[in-house]
């Protein structure tokens, strides 16, 4: 059985996915590398990589940063994306 503990664990590392796969996302749909968003963004490509992969949580500067440059806000880059839509992502790496 879960415990209170391991279910808010759970919803965090869900939410970096998302995090990460909406960066990605929107990203690719610019054309950009990681390599261009980090330059535009002014951070580090291998911590962007890490933001996109969830192996790293991105600060609220690093979010303002990468969502000016994607010409988006934090809050849809922030934004949940529903466990329906979630499965779809982890298996075709495309949010709609």
């Amino acid at each position: 059985m879960k415990t209170n503990k391991d279910i808010v664990e759970e919803s965090l590392i869900n939410n970096l996915k998302d995090i990460g796969t909406k960066i990605r996302t929107l990203r690719q749909m610019y054309g950009m590398s990681i390599a261009q968003l980090a330059k535009y963004a002014g951070i580090n490509a291998r911590m962007l990589f890490e933001f996109e992969h969830a192996y790293r949580r991105p600060n609220l500067v690093h979010l303002t940063r990468i969502a000016l440059v994607l010409n988006t806000d934090i809050q849809d880059i922030c934004t949940p994306v529903p466990a329906t839509k979630r499965v779809a992502v982890e298996t075709d790496g495309v949010v709609s």
